[in-house]
């Protein structure tokens, strides 16, 4: 190992060391202000800047020690750095203004820039992933609008006198009422630059989808495979948690659904996909990881679907003015147990027919050769089907088949 990688390496490991100390130093804040002056809320975001820089940096510091010039590992550490100020300023604010500390402004304003940084940097890892070079030369104006649209960003909320002055008592302490009519047009062409910068990402993503082929294909196909998941899970699970979170506040559930928080779970998700990817661990496990989402997740709905309509039909056939039955319960849960293999089965095969093709068609082959096989005597033939059926299915460069002789007795 080069001697500039070394020294790339004992950066990170630096880098990844003070962010740590960060998120400690935010915690301890927290806590102190929660004991100590009780009734004070948190700082607004504290379970994410808590939660999701520490992972952001530690997968970006497996990254850089495996691979310290790839630089989707370099974005990852900035990223649960910029996450770990933002932490410290925010929760700082909130302690100086219930201890009456000096600073809390300024802390104020501080995380909100962190927040913002944060956002750009996202934007870059986008484009850059998974080969650490844009997809084209081309895509560089797509590369310099984040940059562009999040240092315009930064400026204009930095002097912009409107920021932090939606909370009583709270002022911009860097404002200059005299530039905004100009922090204002400034603002609308960095928005303008961050949604091109947006949509772009988004793009070089499908992008690089349809052109990649081998390794870099199952990299793209693990990051889309847990940022579909994120999105079902923000826009499906949210929604059943927010139902369920009618708890005392004090409850063991209640704490347990704050944990399940899809906001925080989903961004999490998108640095480990990262990482898997990158240092190629399991990397094409993906398609099997597919199958098995695609399979289990259809047969659930199925399953739920016909348990639900079981015990809602029964329940009204067997007592009309309720409509509830504990017969119609356990009807309905035996139902669903006896469809329960051969569901699998059809979802299993339907999966395979319409995503897998080459293993539908190979185990269509193999079932076929087992019919004929029964009624096979002749042992030439035999063998050029058994080749062709390995041929098939398993697809070998090259394929022989051996065939011990049997011995033959001397006569006596």
């Amino acid at each position: 190992m080069a001697r500039s990688e070394r020294t790339l390496i004992r950066l990170a490991w630096s880098t990844w060391a003070a962010s740590l100390a960060l998120l400690a130093t935010g915690v301890g804040m927290l806590l102190v202000a929660r004991y100590r002056y009780p009734g004070v809320p948190a700082y607004g975001y504290w379970r994410e800047s808590t939660i999701i820089p520490g992972v952001y940096g530690t997968l970006g510091l497996v990254i850089a020690s495996r691979r310290p010039r790839h630089p989707v590992g370099w974005l990852l550490i900035g990223l649960g750095l910029a996450g770990s100020l933002q932490l410290v300023a925010g929760q700082y604010a909130i302690l100086a203004g219930s201890a009456g500390l000096p600073g809390r402004l300024h802390a104020m304003w501080t995380a909100n820039q962190f927040q913002i940084t944060w956002v750009g940097l996202v934007l870059l890892l986008l484009l850059l992933f998974p080969t650490g070079r844009l997809p084209s030369p081309r895509w560089r104006l797509v590369a310099w609008s984040v940059v562009a649209g999040t240092g315009l960003a930064l400026v204009t909320r930095a002097l912009d006198p409107k920021i932090l002055s939606d909370t009583p008592g709270y002022r911009n302490p860097f404002a200059l009422p005299a530039l905004e009519p100009v922090l204002g047009l400034l603002e609308v062409l960095g928005g303008a630059l961050v949604f091109v910068g947006l949509f772009g990402a988004l793009a070089s993503l499908v992008v690089r989808l349809r052109r990649s082929r081998g390794r870099e294909r199952q990299q793209l196909k693990w990051f889309v495979y847990v940022a579909l998941l994120g999105i079902a899970a923000i826009y499906l699970l949210d929604p059943l948690l927010a139902l369920l979170t009618g708890q005392p506040p004090g409850s063991g559930l209640r704490r347990v659904l704050a944990l399940l928080n899809p906001w925080v779970l989903a961004p999490l998700a998108l640095p480990i996909a990262v990482t898997v990817a990158i240092v190629r661990h399991r990397l094409y496990d993906i398609d099997r990881v597919l199958n098995r989402t695609l399979v289990w997740g259809l047969l659930t709905v199925l399953l739920g679907s016909v348990y639900a309509a079981g015990v809602f039909v029964l329940g009204r056939l067997l007592d009309p003015a309720n409509g509830q039955s504990e017969l119609a319960v356990a009807a309905s849960t035996l139902a669903v147990a006896a469809l329960f293999q051969p569901a699998r089965r059809r979802v299993q095969t339907a999966v395979d027919r319409r995503f897998n093709r080459a293993r539908y068609d190979a185990a269509r082959t193999v079932e076929a050769f087992s019919v004929r096989l029964r009624d096979e005597v002749d042992l030439d033939m035999l063998s050029a089907e058994l080749l062709t059926v390995v041929d098939q299915t398993v697809q070998p460069t090259q394929a022989s088949l051996w065939l011990r002789p049997t011995s033959v007795k001397s006569p006596t």
